[in-house]
């Protein structure tokens, strides 16, 4: 490059030499020369240089370049201080290990948090009127009885258009909020449906979950529109059962006051509604919100962030005025593109929905962002006073990021390893867990996210991730990759008793096949987890495996190949009834990876999907039973009582145990049955041991622990 700009000061003094000349000689040899030199230096030369020295040395010649590649990458992404850890993956466990381990078995999550699956049976149980829905599920946590017990939350908000009478009256004064959330306990069922321990309008609370006593909710994920508050219409809090409703006025600070006449014009004219002008309902005290949805909000407050594609809601049980009020809690990003040597994220496959930029090589959670869904206060915290960018962002906005020790204790307990970073940090350590640059180059040992067959009408096949050119034309078709899961178990190596909130995502060996050709290894080679609770915030844990160790999409093989499980399938899906399965959930017990499929079946008319069977993979070993329980006792062997979401100690009544096994001898006397195509045989033994279950269950429980069988 240097000669080159030699040359063409040359060049251009030759030039200026000609303006006397007032030749063409003098100007073709300056241009000549030019190009002839940039030719060699710039395309000839270094192509030399690649195949006769770079290409029989390229290990070693660049080993100190991807060496800084290396170091810079693991720093930018924060992933200097992952613990490693060896785990056995042993494809036995035995009944002792059971025992011990009955807290993470009775926390394994049930309800699949999938729009197609838990949000559909929301709607339908707790959607109360047409006017209400429920946008997404939230995947958290609580502690009850003493110990975490997962939990899916929904926010009941407002929805215009199932208004039987749209008028402007109704969709802008009257019917401006929703009210309460519905909080369903994961890990529990009844009835094949979720156990609800915040349900109903107005809110009633059980199972140990808080109080809500602000219900109304003015501002929710996907809010549009808008509303005007405390106007001369009452605005509708629910409706009683014999149709009266009861109706109130807001009486927060959200959104705008409408307090001159000046005020309405530019929002009638901002909002294009003219009514806003005219309307004798509107009064000075009246108070506009127009911006509900909690990201758009964080996002015009502070467009310098990338905001995660999955906000939560948290009933906020502090001690004080905002006692009883639902939070949102949005996690804040800061990146940047110019990292020096740092690998772009955009060569990575990360999990599909990912909100982050498209092209960035640093990236840090350092914000979280409490939004009040009655008021619509934000509060932005500062969780990483380390990042140099939010230094910058803080210095440049005094006062607008506040220190996470302000955050209230209860908000504490409910933050989560957030589902993007953590995404991107498992792909990017697939391939930096290699820090010898030999070794990254050979690249034998990267890997990559696992595939998954996801969640969603049963299907044999991977879910594809297509790629398309900047004309729409499909480029490739590769396996999409597993997002992260959010569970409640014991981290391997503590106590069993140490229930965390964690998130996980799973490594197979790296490879280039698509789904249109070629085959790949689907192995599990590590599995990494994030841990949420304030204690280990932030701590990520890599567990590494033995080869031959088989990952989720193995197990989803295996499941798809067990004619047992098939023949259910097929069963179930007479009559029209649908078969969803819920994503392949990891649960590590003791020194064995378990994995746990959910079977839900869901009506052709009105979705309600309800909880049918489990399925349970440990190696290759397959079993299906209609609870979690008696999947697991026939996977163990041994009688696990039916979960009531809360620990004990003690022993299981003699009654209790006799009848579990009665349910395990009906169960395997049915799948006899139906492997033989007596289906009148299937489903009188099915019959006798929901009887048994149900007989079990009424036994009055002097205890919860388990005990083993022969």
């Amino acid at each position: 490059e240097l000669l080159l700009v030699y040359v063409s000061i040359c060049a251009a003094g030759i030039l200026l030499f000609n303006i006397r000349r007032q030749g063409w000689t003098l100007p073709v040899l300056a241009i000549g020369i030019w190009a002839f030199v940039a030719l060699v230096v710039g395309i000839i030369y270094p192509a030399l240089l690649q195949a006769l020295k770079v290409n029989p040395a390229q290990s070693s010649l660049e080993a100190p370049y991807i060496k800084s590649n290396i170091t810079a990458t693991r720093a930018a992404y924060n992933l200097n201080h992952v613990t490693v850890h060896g785990f056995p993956a042993s494809t036995t466990i035995t009944p002792s290990q059971t025992v011990d381990n009955f807290d993470t078995i009775e926390n394994i999550r049930q309800w699949d948090p999938d729009p197609s699956i838990s949000l559909e049976t929301f709607q339908r149980k707790q959607g109360i009127k047409s006017y209400y829905s429920f946008p997404s599920l939230g995947v958290d946590r609580y502690a009850l009885g003493g110990g975490l017990t997962p939990v899916l939350t929904g926010v009941r908000q407002i929805s215009p258009s199932g208004l039987l009478s749209q008028t402007w009256v109704n969709t802008h004064l009257q019917y401006t909020h929703g009210n309460g959330a519905a909080v369903a306990l994961a890990n529990q069922t009844t009835s094949n449906n979720p156990v609800f321990g915040v349900s109903g309008v107005p809110p009633t609370s059980s199972k140990g979950l808080p109080r809500i006593t602000e219900p109304n909710v003015y501002f929710g994920l996907g809010e549009s529109g808008y509303v005007v508050a405390n106007t001369k219409q009452a605005e509708v809090d629910y409706q009683q059962p014999n149709g009266n409703n009861v109706e109130s006025h807001y009486k927060g600070s959200g959104g705008v006051q409408m307090s001159s006449i000046f005020t309405k014009a530019m929002f009638a004219l901002r909002l294009g509604d003219f009514n806003l002008l005219i309307s004798n309902q509107i009064t000075d005290k009246s108070r506009i919100m127009f911006v509900r949805d909690p990201v758009a909000m964080a996002q015009k407050a502070a467009p310098f962030l990338s905001f995660d594609q999955d906000p939560y809601a948290v009933i906020n049980d502090s001690p004080g005025p905002d006692n009883g009020h639902i939070d949102w809690i949005l996690d804040g990003y800061t990146t940047t593109s110019n990292y020096p040597y740092s690998q772009n994220a955009s060569t990575q496959q990360v999990a599909i929905g990912s909100t982050l930029p498209g092209s960035y090589n640093y990236v840090r959670n350092s914000v979280k962002v409490v939004v009040d869904a009655y008021s619509g206060k934000m509060t932005f915290y500062d969780v990483d006073p380390a990042d140099p960018i939010l230094q910058a962002y803080s210095a440049a906005f005094p006062g607008m990021f506040v220190p996470l020790r302000d955050m209230p204790t209860a908000l504490k307990a409910h933050l989560r390893y957030p589902e993007d970073i953590f995404s991107v940090q498992s792909a990017i350590y697939g391939r930096y867990h290699l820090t010898n640059p030999a070794q990254f180059y050979a690249a034998s040992n990267a890997w990559q996210l696992s595939p998954t067959a996801g969640a969603g009408p049963q299907s044999q096949a991977l879910l594809a991730e297509n790629t398309y050119n900047n004309q729409g034309q499909l480029v490739s078709t590769t396996p999409a990759r597993m997002s992260p899961q959010y569970q409640v178990y014991s981290m391997p190596g503590t106590k069993p008793q140490d229930q965390d909130f964690t998130i996980s995502d799973g490594f197979v060996p790296a490879s280039q096949a698509s789904l249109s050709g070629g085959t790949q290894n689907l192995n599990l080679t590590a599995w990494m987890v994030g841990q949420s609770d304030p204690r280990h915030y932030g701590d990520l844990d890599l567990y590494q495996v033995p080869q031959g160790t088989i990952g989720p999409a193995n197990a989803d093989a295996e499941i798809s190949g067990d004619s047992a499980v098939s023949q259910q399938i097929t069963l179930l899906d007479r009559g029209g009834s649908q078969v969803l399965l819920g994503e392949t959930l990891m649960v590590p017990i003791a020194n064995s990876m378990i994995y746990i499929r959910p079977l839900y079946v869901s009506p052709p008319t009105n979705p309600q999907p309800t909880l049918q069977d489990v399925i349970a993979v440990l190696g290759n070993n397959v079993q299906i039973a209609p609870s979690l329980s008696a999947v697991l006792s026939l996977l163990t062997n041994v009688s696990l009582p039916t979960s009531n979401g809360v620990s004990g100690t003690g022993t299981v009544p003699a009654t209790v145990s006799n009848l579990l096994s009665q349910a395990q001898a009906d169960f395997k006397s049915a799948q006899s049955a139906l492997a033989a195509g007596n289906l009148g045989q299937y489903q009188q033994d099915i019959s006798e041991m929901d009887a048994a279950i149900a007989s079990a269950q009424a036994v009055p429980p002097s205890s919860t622990s388990p005990t083993t069988t022969s």
